[in-house]
């Protein structure tokens, strides 16, 4: 083989990161369009970091050697589909589906499948199949060169299992542990294919298959075997494909060749035109027919029909070769077997031209050779797999000027951002985050995404985070569950195994949402799921009796009174110490985490957080903040609104007057809604009535239904009487306990709906679309003030600047009680609470009070909250004052500024990606040049 010389990407230095001439050199006009991408593909190719996790290697050892355009397209072909193989993970399977065109193998067992798979391939010592072992799953083999190897090197994978061999012998004995594993297994077989990566020390072409498990001969039961391959060829025949039918010379062409029931082979052989894959046959083991086999061909003729003939009533104008392989467990006699069967068909060819001598040039000898031999069935699958190629190669192609393009805006956005660096301090950055963050928290939470036109952060990366941060109830549950700091006395697994339960009529559970208010709402919709985590403890006889209580004036007994309020104080207890804590910190957790979305959206595409996105030390205190008043301060709050008194009207909630109150209601509404409709146009009638889910009689005045039965002056609440005096009997306490069981799940439904109403009040902002611009002072006033507490001490200027204004000034949006802890706010001497006590700091007298250490001293203020939340104090959502925020810009731009280490990673960045779009344009280039020569 002769090798056009390799061409080498020179070394690029970190100092040429931005050329003068790279304007002109990368510029959009100087590249084509990715022209006709299907959408995953444009895609997968549009973002950077898809494209640095791509592996390129094969490009650069890639090298044509065919010498004809179908040849190299076929070996374009096999680039392409080796290419999709390694970056699957990456690009994903529709975009994979795009680049791969179907080539593979079927046939009986035992029919030397995968002999000739390896013989395509230019691989014999790749083939696995011994006496002792047959193919248990489909095996997709692809081969390239690599002239840097000194042996062959197997990249195998196997669902999650991923192992590298070194020569073909480990390589095997990996392959026959496999498949005796698969054969053990439940099936037999697996449908997960096992992929074979090739990478060859010596000159093959590059090329693909897919070697398929073997049919069992065909019987009335069937073979999953076949349905599962029958499936997998209908869906690829689609695109088209090579298809090669392996079949034994010494079977029979009867019922029991299970690949004549294939779909695609009917097509095939019924309706040609229409098939899109293409479909070859390979007669294999020809070897084993002895010159006497052929004792009745007196002509050439007779010669190729007693070969191809029965086939080819089969399959008429199919191509067909009669192909040999080796007897042995390898390919030692591979040669022997092919020279047996030459011999042989030359001595018949002699023996007929003796006899007849006008038989040595008949044009049935061409037809022969064209079809005899292992290496024409190669020529004619690389000819079939070439005519195919070009959409593919043509997509490949695409999808590599698409990353150079990709690459080249990238490093145009890096040369912005490196100039802005020299010039820009962050402090602007900062405050524009501070508004990003919170833009996009909203839109997180409320789904309200902007025109592209005035978007701080493309569709297409908000599409990706999203994706990221879906959850179903389940999923959100673990995460809950495990922060929890509080206990509960129902585990993880009884709360899924209920979810689970009640996701039959709440199908919504097993949906996957990211934004705050659907996941709030299928919160809500499982109120009773939570409620029913609880069953009362059943109260004893002898309690219930114990506790009977007497009535005035007749001296009546009332066995209600206990049970009824030892109903409310479980649902409180319940509620107070398990339910409330756990939904308050769900919210909180919803909360945040739209905010953590924001934040990080901010920094990866928006235009202020390319001088901040590699700055640790600003992540982790910005985060933080995000933390203290979106998760602490909203959970505190909402526990504080909700739990901060026991929910006292559940003591004055009547059970059943609430339940039939709420069906009367309904019923009457609907009926109000019967007699309105009565009086318009029928159709525009059973058009409103659908849409108000009313089931809808003969709207006529006569069979308008009558008003509810309910009874609502009834008294439902009646005492509950025993029958026995100062005494309950064990019939009675059931009773009691399933009416309490009753009442109580009901109360709690209650409470959970109320907390829901109460809490939702609290964090109402986060269904605003329109408060972001000023939720964006308070943001960056707590970012300042956790900041100022951390580093002032490294800048005393700033100190001394910021002490140059007025206390209204410099401590507007500061809440009392963080004037008391900082010591701004100083108790005179008159104030002996406020004063140090004297005792806490005197060893002598500590021993003497056991109180010394909680009295209060200046720094141990903490009376003063009230026990109102940190968010309800008087200034905590205030902004800092206009004077003060300019100079707290200044001074977050000087914590903040990491020019140097910015400037150094923008640096690397761009030369790695101008590494890669070199590569990748050397690479295009050879290929287009390549596949344009004749």
């Amino acid at each position: 083989f002769s090798f056009p010389a390799r061409r080498k990407i020179p070394a690029l230095s970190l100092a040429s990161g931005f050329s003068q001439c790279d304007k002109a050199k990368y510029s959009p006009s100087h590249l084509s369009g990715a022209g006709g991408l299907i959408e995953p593909l444009r895609r997968a190719f549009s973002t950077v970091p898809n494209i640095l996790e791509m592996n390129f290697s094969s490009l650069e050892q890639f090298q044509f050697k065919g010498s004809t355009a179908s040849e190299r397209r076929a070996e374009a072909l096999a680039l392409t589909n080796h290419f999709a193989n390694v970056n699957q993970h990456v690009i994903g399977p529709a975009a994979v589906a795009g680049l791969k065109l179907f080539a593979g193998v079927v046939g009986n067992t035992s029919n030397a499948k995968d002999v000739t798979v390896s013989q395509i391939v230019e691989k014999p010592e790749a083939a696995v199949s011994s006496e002792d072992m047959t193919t248990a799953a489909n095996v997709f083999m692809s081969v390239v060169y690599n002239p840097d190897l000194t042996e062959d090197s197997y990249d195998v994978t196997y669902g999650t299992e991923h192992k590298q061999h070194k020569g073909g012998d480990r390589y095997k004995d990996h392959m026959n542990v496999l498949m005796e594993r698969i054969r053990g297994g439940e099936n037999n077989f697996d449908s997960r294919p096992i992929v074979v990566r090739l990478e060859s020390a010596t000159p093959v072409w590059p090329s693909y298959i897919l070697n398929t498990i073997g049919f069992i001969p065909r019987s009335n039961s069937g073979d999953p075997i076949f349905t599962m391959l029958n499936d997998i060829l209908n869906e690829e025949e689609n695109n088209g494909g090579v298809l090669v039918i392996c079949h034994s010379v010494a079977q029979p062409l009867d019922a029991s060749a299970a690949w004549k029931d294939l779909d695609v082979v009917k097509k095939w052989i019924s309706n040609r035109k229409e098939c899109k894959m293409k479909v070859l046959l390979a007669i294999t083991k020809a070897d084993l027919k002895a010159e006497s086999y052929y004792h009745d061909c007196h002509s050439m003729r007779d010669l190729y029909n007693k070969i191809f003939g029965r086939f080819e009533k089969l399959l008429p104008n199919t191509e067909m070769f009669f192909v040999t392989g080796w007897r042995e467990n390898g390919p030692t006699d591979e040669m022997a077997c092919a020279g047996e069967l030459r011999q042989t068909i030359d001595a018949v060819k002699a023996r007929i031209i003796q006899g007849n001598s006008k038989e040595g040039s008949s044009p049935w000898i061409d037809k022969l050779d064209a079809r005899i031999g292992t290496a024409q069935l190669r020529k004619e699958y690389l000819r079939l797999i070439g005519l195919q190629a070009s959409r593919y190669v043509d997509s490949f192609l695409g999808c590599l000027t698409h990353a150079i393009d990709t690459l080249d805006k990238k490093r145009r956005e890096l040369l912005v951002e490196y100039d802005a660096v020299q010039i820009d301090s962050v402090s602007g950055p900062i405050d524009e985050i501070c508004t990003v963050t919170e833009k996009q928290a909203m839109i997180y939470r409320t789904g309200a995404l902007e025109r592209p036109s005035s978007a701080d952060v493309n569709l297409e990366t908000n599409r990706e985070f999203a994706a990221k941060y879906r959850k179903t109830l389940l999923e959100e549950l673990g995460i809950i569950y495990n922060m929890k700091d509080f206990e509960m006395t129902v585990s993880l697994d009884d709360i899924k195994q209920i979810i689970l339960t009640a996701s039959t009529d709440i199908p919504i559970n097993n949906r996957r949402y990211h934004s705050f208010w659907m996941r709030i709402e299928r919160l809500k919709e499982n109120s009773k799921t939570f409620a029913k985590l609880y069953r009362m403890e059943p109260l004893p006889r002898e309690e219930i009796i114990d506790f009977i209580t007497t009535k005035p004036v007749n001296n009546n007994m009332d066995v209600d009174n206990f049970v009824n309020t030892f109903v409310v104080d479980s649902v409180k207890t319940i509620f107070c110490r398990e339910l409330g804590p756990l939904f308050s910190k769900w919210i909180a957790y919803m909360v945040y985490e739209s905010y953590e979305c924001g934040f990080f959206l901010s920094l990866r595409d928006s235009t202020p957080g390319k001088a901040l996105k590699t700055n640790t030390k600003f992540h982790e205190i910005f985060l933080e903040v995000l933390k203290d008043i979106y998760f602490k301060d909203i959970e505190e709050e909402v526990k504080y609104a909700v739990l901060g008194k026991a929910p006292a009207f559940l003591e004055r909630l009547n059970i059943l007057r609430e339940t039939q109150s709420s069906a009367k209601a309904r019923s009457e509404t609907e009926q109000n809604w019967l007699q309105r409709l009565g009086a318009i146009s029928p159709i525009i009638a059973a058009k409103i009535a659908k849409y108000l889910k009313i089931t809808l009689p003969s709207l006529t005045a006569n069979t308008i239904l009558p008003l509810s039965q309910l009874k609502m002056k009834e008294n439902f609440a009646k005492p509950f009487v025993p029958s026995l005096y100062l005494d309950v009997t064990l019939e009675e306490t059931q009773i009691l306990n399933e009416i309490a069981q009753y009442y109580f799940e009901e109360m709690l439904v209650q409470c959970i709906e109320h907390f829901f109403r109460e809490a939702l009040a609290r964090v109402d902002f986060c269904y605003s679309q329109t408060r972001y611009e000023r939720d964006n002072n308070f943001l960056f006033k707590h970012f300042f003030m956790t900041t100022f507490e951390r580093e002032s001490s490294q800048f005393p200027d700033h100190q001394s600047e910021l002490a140059k204004f007025t206390y209204n000034e410099r401590y507007y949006g500061y809440t009392v009680q963080q004037l008391l802890e900082k010591g701004i706010i100083v108790f005179n001497d008159k104030n002996s609470y406020a004063k140090p006590d004297s005792k806490a700091n005197d060893p002598s007298k500590r021993a003497d009070d056991p109180f010394s250490d909680l009295r209060h001293t200046q720094n141990n203020l903490t009376l003063f909250s009230y026990k109102f939340p940190r968010s309800l104090h008087p200034g905590y959502r205030l902004p800092l004052h206009d004077k003060v925020r300019g100079r707290a810009k200044t001074f977050l731009g000087d914590v903040y500024n990491d020019k140097a280490n910015i400037e150094s990673i923008i640096l690397k960045e761009a030369v790695q990606l101008r590494d890669l779009q070199l590569q990748l344009k050397a690479a295009k280039d050879y290929l287009k040049q390549e596949l344009s020569t004749p």
